[in-house]
C-alpha cells in the first residue's frame, strides 16, 4: 500500500511551558505511487465537507531526531533504551531458520495484517520463517521502528529481517506481498490488488480513526485505552503511557490522525459503505471475494478481515481486545451493526477458518450450546523478553525508576 502521509505525532505533543511548544503547519497530504512512479494527490467523493483524503492512512514521513525532541520524549526514550529490550524467540522448531522481527503497535489493524502473514507462514511446516513480535503502545512505537530506517521512517508495522542484507519493510500491503505470494494468484492479481487498495485506502483509516474518536471521547475511557495499548509491551512503556496520556500524547494522536467530530461522522459513513459495498459482492453466495472455481483465500479477504478486526471483534483477536463493558457504546453498536451483515458474517468465517493455516494448536472451548464443543484458536503474541530487569527481582529498582520518571514528567 503505496501511501504517504506528512505528518510528525512527535512534533505535535504540547507541554505546561511555552518553550516546549512545537506547531505543525505543515498540511496533510495523502500521495498515491501510480503506475508511471509519479506521485498525485488522491480525491474522493464525500457525503459532506470533509474530504476522506483528509484522514491520515499511514505515516512513512521522516521522523526528525530524538536529539531535538521535546525534554519529555528524550526522557521517555531514554528509560525505554535502558529498561527495555526487543528479545528474540527461540526457534519453534528445528526447521524453523530464517527470523524476521516484526514491530508494531499491538492492537493496531495495520499490523494484524502483517502478524497473520506471519503466523500463516510460521503454521507452514514447509516454511523456515519463524518471527518475533515487538510491540509497543502508540509513538512509543516509533522509538523502535525509526532505530531500523534509513530514511526516518516511523510507521509500522515494520519487518526486520536478522539478514541485514534483505531492506527493512515498512508497509502492511508490501510485507504480505514480499513474504506471502500465494495470497495473490496470478489469475486474479489485478481483482486481488484492486480490493485490496481500496480496503487500505477506505476501510484502514477510518476504522482506526473511529477507534481513537470513541475512546478519547470521555476521560474515563483512558483507563481502557492505556491497557489496550500497553498489552505485550515492556513495563515501563505502560508506565509511561499511563503518565503521558493526559500530558499531550492523546492530542498529538488527534492532529495526526486528523480526529474530529465531523470527519468521526464521515468516517462512520464510509465504513458502512464498504460493508454495504462487499456484502453486496459476497450476496451472490460466494465464499471468497474473489469468484472463481480455482480461486479461494486471497490476500483480499485477509484485508478486509484484518482491517475490519477492531470492529468486528472476532474471538480469535480476544488477547488483543478489551472487554464488552469498557467499550465506548457507539463502537458496541456498531459493531453489532456490521456484524449482521454479509460482510460482517465473512468476516467472522475467514477469521475461523484462515487466522491460522496449516498446524496451529486449537483451544477448545464450550459453546452456549449444552453439550455442543467448539474449536476456535486465539492469536497469541509472539515475543522474546521485553524487560531489561526481571520483575520479580527488580521490582524496587523499577518503581525508583518510574518514580524518578513521574516526578520529571509531571514537571513538563
Amino acid at each position: 500500500m503505496k501511501f504517504y502521509t506528512q505528518f510528525n505525532i512527535l512534533s505535535t505533543l504540547k507541554f505546561n511551558k511555552p518553550e516546549q511548544r512545537i506547531s505543525v503547519s505543515s498540511p496533510i497530504y495523502i500521495l498515491r505511487l501510480n503506475t508511471r512512479k509519479s506521485f498525485q494527490r488522491i480525491e474522493m467523493s464525500a457525503s459532506n465537507q470533509i474530504k476522506s483524503n483528509d484522514i491520515p492512512v499511514e505515516n512513512l514521513r521522516q521522523t526528525k531526531s530524538f536529539d531535538k525532541a521535546p525534554t519529555p520524549i528524550r526522557v521517555a526514550k531514554a528509560l525505554c533504551d535502558t529498561l527495555q529490550t526487543a528479545g528474540k524467540r527461540a526457534p519453534p522448531s528445528p526447521t524453523k531458520t530464517t527470523h524476521v522481527r516484526l514491530i508494531t503497535i499491538g492492537p493496531s489493524h495495520y499490523c494484524e495484517k502483517a502478524r497473520w502473514g506471519l503466523d500463516l507462514l510460521e503454521n507452514d511446516p514447509a516454511s523456515t520463517l519463524y518471527y518475533t513480535e515487538d510491540a509497543h503502545p502508540p509513538m512509543f512505537h516509533s522509538f523502535a521502528s525509526v532505530a531500523t530506517s534509513t530514511t526516518g521512517q516511523s510507521m509500522v508495522p515494520a519487518l526486520v529481517p536478522d539478514d541485514i542484507s534483505k531492506p527493512v519493510l515498512h508497509d502492511s500491503t508490501v510485507i504480505l506481498k514480499k513474504y506471502c505470494p500465494f495470497l495473490y494468484p496470478a489469475s486474479y492479481l489485478d481483482e486481488v490488488d484492486q480490493m485490496e487498495q481500496d480496503l487500505d485506502r477506505r476501510l484502514g483509516p477510518t476504522v482506526r480513526l473511529m477507534i481513537y474518536y470513541n475512546f478519547f471521547s470521555d476521560k474515563k475511557y483512558d483507563p481502557s485505552m492505556v491497557e489496550l495499548m500497553s498489552r505485550n509491551t515492556s513495563v515501563i512503556e505502560s508506565f509511561l503511557m499511563d503518565k503521558m496520556l493526559n500530558r499531550g500524547l492523546k492530542e498529538g494522536l488527534k492532529k495526526a490522525m486528523g480526529i474530529s467530530d465531523a470527519k468521526a461522522q464521515l468516517s462512520e459513513q464510509i465504513i458502512r459503505d464498504v460493508f454495504e459495498e462487499y456484502s453486496k459482492k459476497l450476496s451472490d453466495g460466494r465464499p471468497y471475494l474473489c469468484k472463481g472455481e480455482n480461486v479461494g483465500f486471497t490476500a483480499a479477504d485477509l484485508t478486509l478481515a484484518a482491517l475490519a478486526g477492531p470492529l468486528i471483534m472476532p474471538k480469535e483477536l480476544t488477547p488483543i481486545h478489551l472487554k464488552v463493558e469498557q467499550i465506548p457504546p457507539r463502537l458496541y453498536a456498531l459493531k453489532q451493526e456490521l456484524r449482521e451483515t454479509l460482510a460482517g458474517q465473512h468476516i467472522i468465517s475467514i477469521y475461523h477458518k484462515h487466522r491460522f493455516g496449516i498446524g496451529a494448536a486449537e483451544i477448545q472451548t464450550k459453546s452456549s450450546c449444552k453439550n455442543s464443543p467448539t474449536s476456535f484458536r486465539m492469536i497469541s503474541i509472539k515475543q522474546g523478553r521485553r524487560n531489561r530487569i526481571p520483575v520479580a527481582g527488580g521490582v524496587v529498582l523499577a518503581a525508583a525508576v518510574a518514580g524518578g520518571a513521574a516526578a520529571i514528567l509531571s514537571k513538563m
